[in-house]
């Protein structure tokens, strides 16, 4: 039997083989035999230049606390400045410093704290151009608190609160709500200071109703002329001591020797809120205003650099030698007058 085959598929056939002969000749052995061919691009790190820090120059010390006589200031007021800033500046570590102006921005070097002391010194032109210094200003008017300058009492308001304060006192020095006082006539802003004493007066007493005769209106006010002929004067004692008056308030401007002299010898208690001649024995003691109570809040602040703030100074007494104001009416006076200074107290009189 003869077979016959087909030319045409052999040849497929044929091709077919040499096909996959050729893929398998070209398949490598495994995939780790395939290499890949890379190009290495050199890094290049260009060098950056470093500008050098600059060096500041040290920061200067500044142990200094300044307290400043302005020129004007009052000498009570500046004493008892001093002795507050001499106890805070020995705590704190720092020296305290007592110069009379003027003063200039050279002088502030080592300077840390500035108080001054009545309106000479031109304290915001100098806060101005020393903003590093922290600067309180006393007894000066005209002056607002900035970054760098706190104020402690205006002079228009503490002259107020005197007045109030030295109603309160004569109405709690008195024993029977007899009392009176001597006012300038040609005081600025007379008619409200005596508003501000007879409602000092009245916070106390009331009405200031007399128990025993002889009856009348008290507080009893008198204004006077500064420099008064002495007849004059004498006929305002006089009329004091007939209607009983055993107390009374006399204004800085009419407290003249002759006439402290001639109250004491009708035997008339006396407040004044400036320092007599001589301590009498008749003398209460003398109204002023201590800025202390107020710097020491202050203090901490201060410290820091830190200013903006006004505050009222407190109301106190000094020259009290004679020794008439007992232990609890002055505690009376110290806390009515620190709720003065808080605001708890206004020193308007009542509708």
């Amino acid at each position: 039997m003869v077979t016959i085959i087909n030319k045409h598929f052999y040849h497929k056939w044929i091709l077919g083989v040499f096909l996959a002969l050729a893929v398998v000749a070209c398949t490598p052995d495994s995939p780790g035999d395939i290499t890949l061919a890379t190009e290495t691009v050199p890094v290049v790190i260009e060098p950056v230049e470093v500008a050098p820090t600059p060096t500041e120059p040290d920061a200067v010390e500044r142990t200094k606390v300044l307290l400043v006589d302005s020129g004007d200031a009052d000498p009570g007021l500046l004493s008892q400045t001093w002795a507050t800033l001499e106890q805070l500046a020995t705590e704190s570590g720092l020296t305290l410093e007592v110069r009379e102006g003027p003063i200039q921005e050279g002088d502030l070097e080592d300077v840390l704290v500035l108080v001054a002391v009545g309106s000479g010194l031109d304290v915001s032109a100098l806060a101005a151009a020393a903003p590093e210094v922290t600067f309180v200003a006393v007894d000066r008017p005209g002056i607002s608190p900035t970054s760098n300058v706190s104020v402690i009492e205006d002079p228009f308001v503490d002259a107020h609160r005197k007045a109030f304060m030295a109603g309160y006192l004569v109405a709690l020095m008195s024993s029977d709500n007899k009392m009176g006082a001597m006012i300038p006539s040609d005081l600025e802003n007379r008619d409200t200071m005596i508003e501000s004493f007879i409602t000092g007066a009245r916070f106390y007493c009331g009405i200031c109703r007399p128990q025993y005769p002889p009856y009348g209106t008290f507080p009893q006010i008198e204004t006077l002329a500064s420099g008064n002929d002495t007849q004059g004067v004498q006929a305002v004692i006089n009329n004091f001591d007939v209607i009983g008056i055993d107390v009374v308030y006399v204004h800085g401007e009419l407290a003249t020797t002759e006439v402290l002299t001639y109250i004491a010898e009708h035997d008339i208690k006396v407040i004044g809120d400036s320092s007599p001649d001589i301590i009498r024995n008749n003398w209460v003691g003398t109204l002023t205003a201590d800025p202390g109570p107020a710097l020491m809040a202050l203090w901490p602040d201060l410290l820091s650099g830190s200013g903006g703030v006004q505050m009222s100074a407190l109301a106190s007494l000094t020259d009290l030698e004679a020794d008439l104001l007992s232990t609890a009416r002055y505690r009376l006076f110290a806390e009515t007058a620190a709720d003065l200074a808080l605001g708890l107290i206004s020193i308007s009189p009542a509708p």
